[in-house]
């Protein structure tokens, strides 16, 4: 902080719907830096200096955290039945208001070893599993058999 009569301070913005440039201020004329649109990558040391005709002035360095909340998945039902040989689709619905999701997987348990990651190829449109990523989180099971029944 410099005693020139005039505060400095750092006012951190959450997430906004308008699209600008990422930092405003954080100069002459208004020495307040503006951060919009907060991601993690933007967390780290901020330092405000100054400098006139006698030399350049600096605070100690100041940490910023970023914080925000983990997805939220669902399962709107707690059982799903079909027919051996049918194609089902286990809904999931996710909620990250925070930040865009980055992956979305699935784990089956049979009960009878440890669970099971299902790798979902993407672009498979034949496989047996479909679905369960970002854009649709849901999991497509074809051609039902017993083996798909879990606990």
């Amino acid at each position: 902080m410099f005693d020139d009569g005039y505060r400095t301070q750092v006012i951190l913005v959450l997430p906004s719907e308008v699209e600008s440039e990422k930092y405003k201020g954080g100069n002459i004329s208004n020495p307040t830096l503006l951060i919009k649109n907060l991601t993690k990558k933007d967390e780290g040391l901020y330092k405000c200096s100054a400098t006139n005709m006698f030399g350049t002035g600096e605070n100690n360095f100041t940490r910023l955290f970023v914080q925000g909340n983990t997805p939220i998945s669902n399962i709107p039902r707690l059982e799903y039945t079909g027919e051996l040989k049918s194609f089902i689709i286990v809904g999931c619905i996710i909620t990250s208001p925070d930040a865009a999701l980055t992956s979305v997987s699935w784990t089956f348990d049979n009960g009878s070893t440890t669970p099971i990651v299902i790798n979902i190829p993407p672009h498979d449109n034949n496989g047996k599993y479909q679905g369960g990523n970002v854009t649709d989180p849901s999991l497509h099971i074809r051609n039902l058999t017993k083996s798909d029944e879990g606990r």
